[in-house]
């Protein structure tokens, strides 16, 4: 009997020092890897874009009043993260490679705690951009929202854009030297200023190579001056 005690309190120790062992492995391949995916040849797209929202234009559009988006338009944001979109140098872009499935909590979490972030709370869009756009990025669902989340914070805000509290008007020459004043890399052919029918600010897009280094957007790039609605 104290054999067959001694014997199994032997496997035990054995079995907890090998699953230790594996659990140092794997932390540290991890930690080294962290980030390798992007060095892949992940599909067939040329770049990325990186579509960044002005949240009070769109709060208060048709669009900004479904229920879906309440808490991103209470919650006095400026500049958040629509996408991070596959797009071809033809201006064209791949859509829709894979099935629909929602996107659990913990992987939006990745996002929504960026900076800019994703808008809290949208399930509606975090499926959406996963299903339009990340199916066809060659990553896994994970590593799609990592990506969104190294590429938003790339992009430094200027601070004269983050929380204006009065309507802000600028043209395209102004709002393209606040970007690349402060986002060293960055020029004007790198990045789209986009305004609605009115004339305001409804957002920015940055371009980006796989490798998520700012790059020139293919096809053209719009540079519009307008109004920043204020954040509010």
């Amino acid at each position: 009997m104290a054999f067959i005690f001694r014997l199994t309190r032997l496997l035990v120790c054995l079995l907890l020092v090998v699953t230790a062992n594996a659990q140092a492995r794997n932390s540290h391949h991890q930690n080294a890897d962290f980030g390798e995916w992007l060095h892949r040849e992940s599909s067939s797209f040329d770049y990325y874009l990186l579509a960044l929202s002005w949240s009070p234009e769109f709060c208060q559009t048709p669009a900004g009043q479904q229920p879906a988006k309440k808490m991103q338009c209470t919650s006095k944001l400026g500049f958040v993260v629509h996408g991070l979109w596959p797009q071809y140098n033809s201006r064209d872009y791949p859509h829709d490679c894979g099935p629909e499935v929602d996107v659990p909590a913990e992987v939006s979490a990745i996002a929504e705690n960026a900076v800019p972030p994703m808008p809290p709370g949208d399930r509606q869009l975090f499926n959406h951009e996963w299903q339009k756009h990340g199916t066809c990025s060659g990553l896994s669902m994970t590593e799609y929202f990592t990506a969104i989340k190294i590429s938003a914070e790339k992009v430094k805000i200027p601070e004269e854009l983050k929380s204006p509290p009065i309507a802000l008007t600028l043209d395209a020459k102004a709002i393209a030297t606040a970007f690349t004043r402060i986002n060293p890399g960055l020029s004007e052919e790198m990045f789209n200023i986009e305004t609605d029918r009115m004339g305001n600010i409804n957002g920015v897009q940055i371009c980006f190579d796989k490798q998520l280094n700012f790059r020139a957007c293919s096809g053209g790039h719009t540079l519009q001056g307008g109004t920043f609605l204020p954040v509010h």
